[in-house]
């Protein structure tokens, strides 16, 4: 809530990796009890709680996590110490630099319409609408159909991006291009339509999901709810394998899907003025 500024902008995702390495920190110390953790810590004079912290970091290093990872835990400790105000010397804490490896870049439209050939129906949506609007991945997965307008154009969709689902806790609108409105829409109509499931029963005849205002606006197949982040990343992946485009720079994918909002800044440079492309990106405040 500390770094989120309201409960309602704080994701459970972000819940889980705290606590996730908070326990790791505690289990380091010895204890399952978090509090017990606290009262041991707190038992120490200053100095032996910040010689506690850099040992934990050392163990850490000498696992080979890598920079980046060693000073996430880091940042999500310290915030779980300070919270609790548990005092530390946090300047003779040292933490790696972290330097940027990956030489990503926006995909060009041929290989966009590469990786658009071998992706599943509903992911063809979802990356038509990421490369026309400009938003994030985790923005995207929480939007429902009451999110999005067919009727103020006859071409366009316009999609409002509430608060809770930008990055910045601030509301905004964006729009798609006539071809992510026509995929959307086939994305939906095909969710309509009954379908046959094949199990240990046999044949069973699946009724259309019954779309409303609270329906998910993308919904991966044999998914319940709204697709999550990682469903997204794992389908494109796959298409960019099979696509034969699956360099990789630093580890990661030199066409990993959030260069998608690389691809839809490069198309309206020099066309919307700054403040408008910033805004569509849901760079605002």
């Amino acid at each position: 809530m500390a770094k989120a500024g309201s409960i309602q902008f704080f994701k459970e995702e972000s819940f889980w990796t705290y606590v996730k390495q908070v326990r790791y920190f505690t289990q380091f110390l010895g204890f399952e009890d978090p509090d017990e953790a606290l009262k041991a810590l707190n038992d120490m004079n200053k100095k032996d709680r910040t010689n506690t912290l850099i040992k934990f970091l050392s163990e850490i290093r000498s696992r080979g996590c890598s920079p980046s990872t060693q000073k996430t835990v880091y940042n999500l400790v310290k915030k779980w110490l300070v919270v609790n105000e548990t005092e530390l010397n946090w300047v003779k804490v040292i933490t790696p630099k972290v330097r940027p490896v990956v030489n990503d870049r926006a995909p060009t439209k041929e290989e966009l319409r590469t990786i658009l050939s071998y992706l599943r129906p509903w992911m063809v949506s979802t990356s038509l609408i990421l490369e026309s609007s400009g938003m994030r991945v985790g923005t995207l997965s929480q939007l429902k159909m009451k999110h999005v307008d067919f009727e103020t154009d006859p071409e366009i969709a316009i999609l409002e991006v509430p608060p809770m689902a930008n990055k910045a806790g601030v509301g905004y609108f964006t729009c798609i291009s006539p071809e992510a409105r026509k995929a959307l829409e086939r994305h939906i109509e095909q969710r309509k339509q009954p379908r046959v499931k094949y199990g240990e029963g046999g044949r069973v005849d699946v009724p259309g999901e019954v779309i409303g205002p609270e329906s998910p606006l993308i919904k991966a197949k044999k998914r319940d709810g709204n697709a999550p982040p990682s469903s997204m990343r794992d389908s494109w992946n796959t298409a960019l394998r099979n696509a034969g485009l699956d360099m990789k720079s630093g580890g990661y994918f030199v066409l990993h899907i959030h260069t998608l909002r690389k691809f839809f800044r490069s198309q309206v440079d020099g066309i919307l003025t700054k403040s408008i492309r910033e805004a569509f990106m849901g760079h605002i405040t």
